[in-house]
């Protein structure tokens, strides 16, 4: 499933079979938010989220137009060894709301929201 047309959203995406990910706290998010949480990328064998909606595995250049139409980016890790992700949303314009954890803390101090990861 993918969105169309550069809807308010806040996008997410991961590998949510990986436990450092934390996407069910985005999951859990999205039940209090009055834009749409989309979760895209790879199920595995972790549960669907419940109030975000999910795309399943994109190809590069679906995601990529998923990420220039989000104007938000989200990214609860609870570890992040490289932030390939939120790299790829900041150069897509993405405003950040990532995890206050001292990795993406030290690579996005002034660009970016940070939030408890819990």
């Amino acid at each position: 499933m993918v969105l169309e047309g550069g809807r308010d959203l806040v996008l997410g995406s991961a590998r949510r079979w990986d436990p450092a990910e934390n996407l069910p706290a985005l999951d859990a998010a999205a039940v209090g938010l009055s834009w749409p949480v989309v979760v895209a990328g790879d199920v595995g064998d972790g549960a669907v989220p419940r109030h975000a909606l999910s795309t399943g595995e994109l190809d590069g250049a679906t995601l990529g137009k998923l990420r220039r139409e989000a104007p938000i980016y989200a990214a609860p890790a609870i570890d992040e060894p490289a932030g390939r992700g939120v790299f790829e949303a900041a150069c897509d314009c993405c405003a950040l709301v990532l995890s206050d954890i001292p990795t993406l803390r030290d690579l996005w101090e002034d660009a970016a929201i940070f939030v408890e990861p819990r």
